[in-house]
């Protein structure tokens, strides 16, 4: 359910090519992605 919560979410701004679930990610996974912390409020 929250997978497809998240494609028809991102599908509202653009293509959706794939769906992808990383079971237990690395913890440095956020540095290679480059993630940005979610503003305050948000």
């Amino acid at each position: 359910a929250a997978t497809d919560a998240g494609a028809t979410a991102a599908g509202r701004i653009g293509e959706v090519v794939s769906v992808q679930v990383i079971a237990r990610p690395h913890e440095d996974l956020g540095t290679i992605l480059k993630t940005k912390s979610p503003k305050a409020g948000n």
